[in-house]
């Protein structure tokens, strides 16, 4: 159950990756290359940050110099170039980062994660390509029913928090967390934050969007503050019921996230506000 939290955190990351590279179409190459090189960038990171060997060292950064070149080759002959590096860099991720030598100092959710946030965005490169994805009529239906998907991802995340924050509630002592998180301030920090929630739909309905983004924004932190207890306890301290909690948390506040920066970035609903006050 965990592994398919990685994948579908994996998942959400690339969605929310997309949406950014989207902000400006013009610019959405450069920006999936840029990725492509983090993605590298990422693992380096790792093997200097968690004592890798001089030799591992060595392999990411040739993996770094490969990478690099199927990016700038993206650039400027075509996408399926960096469609290329996005759909191979699994096989760094598994082949190098799962076995021993290399998942000695990566931590044990990434290359899973990074997977299916790889898989993805490579599969909407070709898509591009072959012109699979009619993009502008696919953000025009979804502009329709973006307020219908709100309420459904608000109702999901309340009840995944809801089922968290009780279980966190009857259980506290078992729960790695700080020292001042009382029973108390759980069903206390709940209710507030679902209030905030169900507010910023209710302006969203109506068309208050700045405002709406507002809420929004702190209601996501239901669902993503979840993932602190990793701060405080290490994996095998927890049950499954309590990753499998965790997970729906984290995931539903990212998607409530998402949609927030979506609307505000991509859709742009606001700007029939803003016309709405011209006009008057």
């Amino acid at each position: 159950m965990i592994i398919v939290c990685w994948i579908l955190f994996g998942l959400m990351g690339a969605i929310s990756f997309l949406a950014l590279a989207r902000i400006q179409p013009n610019q959405e190459s450069q920006t999936l290359a840029v990725g492509l090189v983090v993605a590298a960038l990422i693992y380096i990171g790792f093997g200097i940050g968690g004592g890798g060997s001089q030799l591992w060292i060595a392999i990411e950064v040739a993996g770094l110099g490969v990478y690099s070149l199927l990016a700038l080759l993206g650039l400027r002959y075509s996408k399926w170039w960096l469609m290329l590096g996005w759909m191979a860099h699994p096989l760094w991720d598994i082949g190098l980062h799962m076995a021993k030598g290399g998942a000695t100092f990566t931590p044990e959710w990434y290359p899973i994660a990074c997977v299916s946030f790889d898989l993805l965005i490579a599969t909407y490169i070709a898509g591009m390509q072959l012109k699979i994805f009619n993009l502008r009529n696919l953000i025009m239906n979804l502009e329709v029913k973006s307020q219908k998907l709100l309420k459904i991802l608000l109702i999901v995340s309340i009840i995944s928090t809801g089922i968290h924050f009780t279980d966190n509630y009857l259980f506290i002592k078992q729960y790695p967390q700080p020292d001042w998180i009382t029973a108390p301030s759980i069903y206390q920090s709940w209710l507030i934050l679902t209030a905030v929630g169900i507010i910023g739909y209710w302006l969203y309905k109506y068309q208050k969007f700045w405002l709406a983004y507002g809420c929004l924004l702190v209601y996501s932190l239901t669902g993503l503050s979840s993932l602190g207890h990793y701060l405080y306890g290490t994996v095998s301290q927890f049950s499954a019921k309590m990753h499998l909690f965790i997970w729906t948390d984290g995931l539903t506040g990212l998607a409530i996230l998402g949609f927030t920066f979506w609307s505000a970035l991509i859709l742009k609903p606001w700007r029939r506000e803003l016309s709405a006050v011209d006009m008057t």
